[in-house]
């Protein structure tokens, strides 16, 4: 779920940008914007993955 909102906020940058919309604050990672929650929601998403499958035994260090 996570992956599918950071594409509909990173959509979103795109729209308004294209609109001619500074969007340099949206579009920084740590920024307090969907796009950058989202970003850091994914990111957490995948190093959880990594962690589960370390702990599994499925992937290497």
């Amino acid at each position: 779920m996570a992956h599918a909102q950071f594409h509909l906020a990173a959509a979103d940058i795109i729209s308004r940008a294209d609109a001619g919309e500074r969007v340099d604050d949206a579009v920084t990672f740590a920024a307090a914007s969907p796009f950058g929650e989202r970003s850091m929601e994914v990111v957490e998403a995948l190093l959880s993955l990594r962690n589960q499958s370390k702990a599994a035994g499925t992937i290497g260090n």
